[in-house]
């Protein structure tokens, strides 16, 4: 028997037990209540410091920092791993990469992992994804549970532009039966290079006429201080188009008449490198940095699913989002290893514990049987403190303090906590991933630079 969410339910007795002829005094009189919506939206290649929330460029993204403010927002929340794919799926299935066995871009699901989508099908909600990128094309294994996947670019391209994606999000959902719960996840990749934003944003014009240029020099790596501005400038000018396009996805669930119950989850994939330190590299995926791994996570609720606004500094997870959802819609856990992150607003505390994170930059291919990142940039969050170990470099583990700022620590005893921690975790990996990259989304990958093409 189907086992609807305790909302739905209660939705559905309002309908049956409050029923009346329209002006008929003896009876209550009712407006019907549309079913609950959960929408979750993925900011690809979104750091934290983007939002102004997060203490970004003031005036930037004033829709995301409304909905932060009147909801919960996590001040420490990381990605497992610095890849879309790997970290997308650490969301759906409330598992890290030695969990979900996806180390980075190109890896399919294996069919056998249970995701959110899945889990919210057999709950009876009608579930749909928008993806802005050939990085989640449908043949890598997110489909799993969803009715609809949209992965068809208007552009004809690798990505879609962000209102291209908000217009495809707003279709899907008109097409949802009015009394059925609705599940919508849209995947917004704008922010990711190469900083494309459209030419009439008046703040970075000039830029975007030598942007060609900027990113030569960023693959060069011939940059120096001015350079590194204006390529910021550019990637926060992306942000700022997100910001409005996603504005308009919900002023058009608005006038759906959707978000009278909703939960809204908004969480980046992972960040992105601008030279913070001189030894690291631009971009993401090949270290564990705090640029690269730290993330914007909020959750907003309206309605039946409204939850108190707050602001929690305990380092959290994305493999911690799935299971905070089910919680939140009261349906059943078990979800992952995550975490329920709605303790921290129920009255309780979220403890310690060590969150792991890896590099993905694409490398030949192991032949070892070794799980296929155990030579790239490995680290531990747990408490305040970051343990870094760059495994290529062959240099010694590093302790930092979270911040910002971001500073060396000199403490033996909590160093080797994090590092037998750590080792733990590399002793449990899985073996190395056997499954080809599909050969339908390889062209794009390495177009996007996740894969390194093929020698003839």
């Amino acid at each position: 028997m189907q086992s609807w969410p305790k909302r739905v339910l209660l939705f559905t007795s309002l309908l049956v037990g409050c029923t009346s002829t329209p002006g008929d005094p003896g009876l209550p009189q009712t407006t019907r209540q549309a079913p609950p919506t959960l929408l979750v939206v993925t900011l690809d290649t979104t750091r934290a410091d983007a939002l102004g929330v997060y203490g970004g460029p003031p005036g930037d993204t004033p829709v995301l920092d409304a909905l932060a403010t009147q909801g919960t927002r996590f001040t420490q929340a990381f990605s497992h791993a610095p890849s879309t794919q790997s970290a997308h799926t650490s969301l759906f299935t409330g598992l890290d990469p030695h969990g979900h066995r996806v180390p980075f871009n190109g890896r399919p699901l294996d069919d056998a992992q249970e995701t959110l989508a899945e889990r919210l099908d057999g709950e009876g909600w009608s579930t749909h994804a928008v993806v802005g990128a050939a990085v989640l094309g449908r043949s890598l294994g997110l489909t799993q549970g969803f009715l609809t996947y949209s992965d068809k670019f208007r552009s004809g391209g690798n990505e879609d532009s962000a209102p291209a994606v908000t217009a495809r999000a707003l279709m899907a959902a008109e097409a949802v039966p009015s009394e059925k719960p609705l599940f919508l996840w849209v995947h917004y990749f704008d922010p990711h290079h190469p900083y494309e934003p459209p030419g009439h944003d008046p703040k970075v014009l000039p830029l975007v006429l030598n942007a060609a240029k900027l990113r030569w020099d960023l693959h060069s790596q011939g940059l120096d201080s001015s350079h590194v501005a204006q390529l910021r400038n550019l990637y926060q000018a992306e942000v700022r188009t997100m910001d409005a396009a996603i504005g308009r996805l919900l002023a058009g669930l608005e006038a759906q008449g959707r978000l009278e119950d909703a939960l809204i989850v908004v969480a980046g994939d992972h960040g992105e490198g601008f030279g913070e330190l001189p030894e690291r590299p631009f971009l993401h995926g090949s270290d564990v940095d705090p640029f690269a791994t730290r993330i914007p996570l909020l959750f907003h609720g309206r309605g039946n699913l409204e939850i108190p606004a707050g602001t929690h500094d305990s380092p959290v997870a994305l493999s911690d989002v799935s299971p905070t959802v089910l919680s939140l819609l009261d349906l059943e856990q078990g979800l992952g290893t995550g975490w329920d992150l709605a303790a921290g607003w129920k009255g309780g505390k979220l403890e310690d514990r060590p969150i792991f994170l890896e590099a993905t930059k694409p490398r030949a291919e192991q032949t070892d049987g070794q799980w296929n990142n155990l030579q790239n940039e490995r680290g531990v969050v747990w408490g305040e403190h970051l343990l870094m170990e760059r495994v290529e470099h062959q240099e010694p583990p590093t302790l930092w303090r979270l911040g910002p700022p971001l500073v060396p620590q000199e403490d033996p005893v909590v160093r080797d906590r994090l590092l037998s921690a750590l080792r733990v975790w590399d002793a449990a990996a899985p073996g190395a991933s056997e499954e080809p990259v599909p050969a339908e989304v390889r062209p794009a990958l390495e177009a996007l630079g996740y894969l390194e093409p093929e020698k003839p």
